[in-house]
């Protein structure tokens, strides 16, 4: 309670007390927008029943602090013109003499409203907080799926698009190249007598030389082109929008070149192992050899079988 005499307003205090509640009974003078900043104030009673004069910057610092915290007041007065009219935080302005009863009942009415209202807001609070923490599991299970998702189309060892992402990859680029007219390349690419190299070196060097495939085609071609893994010694790579099939073939010499120098592989002694992989290659361009991605598949499979060679791993 803020009053503007030597003492608060006895019937005022009377009800206030009647009510149980606790009351902070200060001054209204300069120090009161202060007192109007203290935590946990439920409701603030403005008594201007003493009809002391006060300052118009004064009581203006009052409601402005009020209104910053959101506590409700409540202006008493004996004099109409003591009476706040309007204020954001202005709950209600009572007119004395009031009888006691009355007064208290007014009181007792506005305190419940209030702390209805204050209810009100912490259910509100602690909805929006369930429902941040709600868009954040949802966020939080949306990525793990995308993550599991994008995992499951992933080669493991290598960590390129497996054979399910690669043909995805391929249907949307010839639906890329018919709608722009533009020249794709697929080229398989596989290890002549893997084996072989399994068989001499066992599964940790094979698998360690496959790895090292894998980065080494990913850097030897464009960051636009797509490098797949589609099988335990096969990888595959889309080219989009070449200039000419010219430019095909010296991308697959390119490859074959980069492809076949020694790979120096961790082994158990203490030296690297040197491990030179022999490659075999299949190119097939669309649209100029297929007119779907099936018949681009299959025209790069033969042309494989017809460019076998033989030679040993190691």
């Amino acid at each position: 309670m803020l009053h503007d005499g030597s003492a608060p307003d006895p019937v005022i205090d009377a009800a206030l007390q009647s009510l149980d509640v606790q009351v902070d009974r200060q001054p209204l003078n300069e120090q009161a927008p202060a007192v109007c900043l203290q935590p946990g104030l439920g409701l603030v009673l403005l008594d201007r029943s003493q009809g002391a004069s006060q300052s118009a910057e004064l009581l203006e610092a009052v409601v402005d602090v009020l209104a910053g915290t959101s506590a409700p007041l409540l202006a008493l007065a004996r004099d109409p013109e003591h009476l706040l009219e309007t204020g954001p935080a202005l709950l209600d302005a009572v007119l004395l003499p009031m009888p006691e009863a009355l007064l208290r009942q007014r009181l007792s009415l506005l305190l419940r409203l209030y702390r209805q209202h204050r209810q009100i807001i912490s259910l509100g609070q602690a909805l929006a907080t369930r429902d941040e923490q709600l868009e954040v599991a949802l966020a939080t299970r949306v990525q793990a799926e995308a993550r599991s998702g994008e995992a499951a189309r992933q080669d493991p060892l290598t960590g390129l698009p497996n054979r399910a992402l690669f043909r995805d990859r391929l249907d949307q680029a010839v639906q890329r190249a018919d709608r722009h007219g533009s020249l794709m390349a697929l080229v398989v690419l596989d290890v002549v007598r893997f084996d072989a190299v399994n068989a001499a070196f066992g599964l940790p060097v094979a698998d360690a030389l496959l790895q090292a495939l894998a980065g080494r085609l990913r850097g030897a071609v464009r960051r636009s082109d797509t490098v797949a893994r589609i099988g335990n010694d096969a990888f595959a790579l889309i080219a989009e929008d070449l200039p000419d099939s010219t430019a095909a073939d010296s991308t697959v010499e390119k490859l074959l070149e980069v492809l076949e120098l020694p790979y120096p592989l961790a082994s158990d002694g203490e030296e690297p192992l040197l491990v030179q992989a022999r490659m075999r290659s299949g190119l097939a361009l669309y649209p100029f050899h297929a007119d779907n991605a099936d018949a681009l598949l299959a025209r790069v499979s033969d042309a494989i079988e017809r460019n076998k060679v033989s030679a040993p791993s190691g």
